[in-house]
């Protein structure tokens, strides 16, 4: 079962743990996307904080249309759930 809440607005959330490089780790609440890809975002200081694994710089077009131009992607990994 998907454990989270819905704020006031009506968005859902969920808690998860995004883990960096040398098993540092932080526990967020997200946004559930029910479009999810497998991609997290994240704010890049939070990302760098971690020491998660900067791999390329991409294009990216945002469900209004927006294109959004040298978005950085980093490695790491989140655990929701025990997974």
């Amino acid at each position: 079962m998907i454990e989270g809440a819905v704020r006031e607005t009506g968005t859902p959330t969920l808690r998860l743990t995004v883990i960096g490089r040398g098993g540092s780790e932080v526990t967020v609440e997200g946004i559930l996307d029910t479009g999810f890809d497998g991609f997290l975002c994240l704010p890049v200081p939070f990302a760098a904080s971690l020491g998660l694994e900067l791999i390329d710089v991409t294009r990216t077009e945002l469900a209004d249309g927006t294109v959004m131009e040298n978005e950085l992607v980093f490695a790491g990994r989140a655990e929701w759930m025990g997974l």
